[in-house]
């Protein structure tokens, strides 16, 4: 059952709705850490597919999960396997040995 954040609000019992006001005055710290949480295990839930191979990742136990990226644009890839996840690290390290390469060749033309 879903519900629209009027009819929460509308459900809250008095004493929780006065709390949500006093945090919300405060910078909402509380209640900003509980939708951070929900949005955290709904996103961990969802069903995720292997990043090489496009396989369904329907058990979560066993996959491999690799963040990357600069500081403030994380990426998420998740693997079924080993060699899925040996496979996509081969292209990464291509990838970045040719941009080494045609960064040494526009240094080398100044």
């Amino acid at each position: 059952m879903k519900f629209k954040v009027r009819d929460i609000i509308e459900s809250i019992e008095e004493d929780d709705l006065y709390k949500m006001h006093s945090d919300l005055s405060k910078g909402g710290i509380y209640l900003k850490k509980l939708v951070d949480d929900k949005i955290k295990e709904m996103q961990n839930k969802k069903k995720g597919y292997c990043t090489t191979c496009g396989r369904e990742l329907k058990d979560k136990t066993n996959t491999y999960t690799l963040l990357f990226g600069p500081e403030d644009f994380k990426k998420k890839a998740s693997f079924c396997e080993i060699d899925c996840l040996e496979y996509f690290l081969t292209g990464i390290k291509q990838i970045v040995k040719t941009k080494e390469v045609e960064q040494d060749g526009i240094q080398g033309d100044n």
